[in-house]
């Protein structure tokens, strides 16, 4: 999908971070699928009732590709560079923090 609309996002060193300000029907439906790859139903004794569990790492996983999904490009000074986990793993707490309330927005559009 080309023409997205973008936001911009400043960091504390200057970085410049676009992200996306919606997602496509497609990158929902990645969300949603990380969820259910990692459900687990469980009957009750009676039948009745299906409890389903998560695995406890899916929230972490989702929140990932999420940024995945949601940053476009990552300009420092001159340069480009693409998102990866690690580059988010590195960023301060606080740049950290600003990019994901900002692309968690997103999630709660629709997801």
């Amino acid at each position: 999908m080309s023409n997205r609309e973008l936001k911009t996002i400043t960091l504390s060193d200057s970085t410049q971070v676009d992200v996306v300000t919606n997602l496509t029907w497609g990158e929902q439906e990645d969300l949603r699928a990380i969820f259910l790859n990692s459900a687990k139903l469980q009957n009750s004794a009676s039948g009745n009732e299906t409890k389903v569990d998560y695995s406890g790492g899916v929230l972490t996983d989702v929140r990932y590709k999420l940024l995945e999904l949601a940053i476009k490009e990552i300009r420092i000074g001159e340069n480009k560079q693409q998102y990866t986990k690690e580059w988010m793993r590195d960023l301060s707490a606080e740049d950290g923090d600003l990019i994901f309330s900002a692309v968690e927005e997103l999630n709660k559009k629709k997801v």
